[in-house]
């Protein structure tokens, strides 16, 4: 009977599952669920990594203490140079631009001098500061734009320029006397019953003070006009001496004649004139110095 049953079990039968000492059916085990929440705090770090990097590139450009890039001065480059590179650059333009030659042009010629020899300063001081101030503007934000502006666009900087105007006062003024002209009075004289006149010279002189003013703060021009509008005039100029020409061509304008109590004289102009002192009267009005005076003595013997 057993056999006959094993052998019956093992044609196409279905083999018992093997249950456990209580008889009960173990079950196969489900696969576990992901949880993507313990995900979330492996991603945190690396969303963390690009927000950090930029602030750190923030923080470099905003406590950067050298010259943002894309700031020139003229034809040079300061951009991304710090302090001390920025100086030693601006201080070999500046050595330039104070060693070019300025054309000094007078009436009588023109003169060279360096700007330097004219006392023509490149204000290295000043300039550095421009350039490190380029995009430094008021707050973050306007800073930050200021920066990506130089960036993007560049910026200039002007540069600034002294005058020492001693020195260039003593520069000019010793051209002086190769172009100042002294002035020379005028006179006026009678001969032979005619008034002489002999014009006045009106002196020149370099106007150093308006150059001066003019140059108080130089642009990089390299030729100058010497002003010479400085005009000096004669003590005895062509205003002074017209009052006394026209009262002595009224004495010598005709000949006087003399009637009556036994004198009939004719005087000719020759003779008037002979009687006609011209000199200078410090008493008289500084516009009207020269005084002709009619002498007595001779007027007394002829009459």
């Amino acid at each position: 009977m057993l056999n006959h049953a094993n052998h019956q079990a093992g044609e196409g039968s279905v083999v018992p599952v093997a249950t456990s000492t209580t008889g009960q059916v173990r079950a196969a085990k489900a696969p576990r669920a992901v949880r993507w929440g313990s995900f979330r705090w492996l991603l945190l770090p690396a969303a963390l990594v690009p927000l950090l990097a930029l602030a750190l590139a923030l923080a470099l450009v905003l406590t950067w203490e050298g010259v943002y890039p894309g700031v020139r001065l003229g034809g040079v480059d300061l951009g991304g140079l710090d302090r001390a590179g920025a100086a030693a650059r601006i201080d070999a333009e500046a050595t330039r631009w104070e060693g070019t030659g300025v054309y000094l042009t007078a009436p009588q010629g023109t003169y060279l001098f360096t700007r330097e020899g004219l006392g023509m300063r490149y204000d290295r001081g000043a300039t550095l500061d421009a350039a490190l101030g380029s995009g430094r503007g008021a707050g973050v934000p306007g800073r930050l734009a200021a920066i990506g502006r130089l960036a993007w666009n560049g910026g200039e900087v002007a540069p600034a320029f002294t005058v020492d105007e001693g020195t260039l006062r003593d520069g000019v003024q010793h051209l002086a006397g190769e172009t100042d002209i002294a002035p020379r009075d005028g006179d006026l004289r009678i001969e032979a019953g005619r008034v002489i006149v002999t014009p006045p010279v009106e002196g020149r002189g370099l106007d150093v003070e308006a150059l001066v003013r003019d140059e108080a703060r130089p642009a990089g021009a390299t030729d100058l006009i010497l002003p010479v509008a400085e005009r000096i005039q004669p003590r005895l100029n062509a205003a002074a001496l017209a009052p006394a020409q026209a009262r002595a061509e009224a004495l010598l304008a005709g000949p006087i004649e003399l009637a009556g109590a036994g004198v009939d004289r004719r005087i000719d102009a020759s003779t008037i004139g002979s009687w006609l002192v011209v000199r200078r009267d410090p008493a008289r009005d500084a516009a009207t110095p020269l005084a002709i005076e009619v002498q007595s003595a001779p007027v007394r013997a002829l009459v």
